[in-house]
């Protein structure tokens, strides 16, 4: 028995495209929550992912992203602005940059369905926009229903190839996603804190967490082995653990409520917990800067410094500013 070890792995990416497997990483993040990858087959994420929106769970649709390109040449100058101002006002958190010959708008699943729900009533850029997310992910937004009242050409574009971003537009409208396992509870409460960010969490409410100590479902910290109490640890591990199966015993047998529900209570934050994230690359600076940082916690720093290490590879330019300082934190440099 040694614990686990946290792993990162990057799930998607996109720089201003189309996502491809977009229904199919939804799936995966949302099974995160429930531990279920082994239900994944061909065909499968569709199914998942109309379930999860006809429960009202829109959360795991936010591990998706879109771009939009309006060319200011396309419009009489007085109007585009005000449209925007309307879609903002109906959904603030969608990301907005502006540029001398366009704007861009870009953000994920949820916020445009939010958006399409929350609008007083559809323009033609709205109409436009709807059915080229329609095109692009139809189990996505196939239940959103434009009102009826005929259709006007408009010049928005979604995920247009060949466009030249600026850094500042690609920190804003460039989107990655990420899963994390071995990592511990203590470490998952620390990163769901950030905003502006989607998040699937392995839920101790569904999930049976019994077997964390014969399964080295846990973590142990290293100051703790480092002391010399690395088996003293584990024998409070087994120890929890058995208190655990003996309450899920208890409460199945009185039927008082649900064993796996209630029985969470006990565990430590020890406990390992798998947790996907998805945001834009500018949030993701926020958090390595918080989190890669040298006082920042050592599980945390481990965790976010693989991702930052991958990000640099794949984003040249958007990283580059951030020193890996003898493999243990990170500074940025500007």
């Amino acid at each position: 028995m040694a614990g686990r070890k946290i792993k990162a792995e990057i799930l998607t990416f996109t720089k201003g495209d189309l996502d491809p497997k977009v229904v199919e990483n939804i799936e995966l993040a949302g099974r995160t929550c429930y531990k279920s990858m082994d239900k994944i087959s061909l065909g499968s994420a569709e199914k998942f992912d109309k379930g999860i929106m006809a429960r009202g769970h829109e959360s795991v649709i936010e591990h998706s992203w879109f771009v939009f390109v309006l060319p200011k040449k396309s419009y009489n100058r007085s109007y585009l602005p005000e449209y925007l101002l309307t879609v903002m006002m109906a959904n603030n958190l969608l990301s907005l940059t502006e540029e001398k010959d366009k704007y861009i708008l870009s953000g994920n699943a949820r916020m445009f369905r939010d958006l399409f729900r929350n609008l007083p009533c559809w323009d033609s850029e709205d109409k436009s926009m709807h059915e080229q997310l329609l095109k692009a992910a139809p189990v996505l937004f196939s239940d959103i229903i434009p009102p009826n009242d005929g259709f006007v050409e408009s010049h928005i574009t979604i995920c247009p190839k060949n466009v030249n971003y600026t850094r500042a537009e690609k920190l804003k409208h460039w989107f990655a996603c990420a899963r994390i396992t071995g990592g511990s509870r203590a470490f998952t409460h620390q990163l769901v804190r950030h905003r502006r960010m989607a998040i699937s969490q392995e839920s101790q409410r569904y999930c049976d967490e019994a077997g964390i100590y014969e399964n080295d479902y846990y973590v142990i910290p290293p100051s703790i082995k480092e002391a010399g109490f690395g088996d003293y640890y584990i024998e409070k591990i087994k120890l929890i653990d058995s208190w655990y199966r003996e309450l899920q015993k208890i409460i199945k047998e009185a039927g008082t409520g649900k064993a796996n529900e209630d029985a969470r209570f006990l565990l430590p934050n020890a406990c390992c917990s798998e947790i996907v994230i998805s945001c834009n690359l500018q949030e993701w600076r926020q958090i390595f800067k918080m989190r890669t940082d040298s006082h920042a916690q050592w599980e945390i720093r481990n965790g976010m410094l693989q991702i930052l290490r991958q990000f640099q590879k794949l984003f040249p330019g958007c990283f580059d500013d951030f020193k890996i300082v003898n493999k243990t934190s990170a500074i940025v440099l500007t």
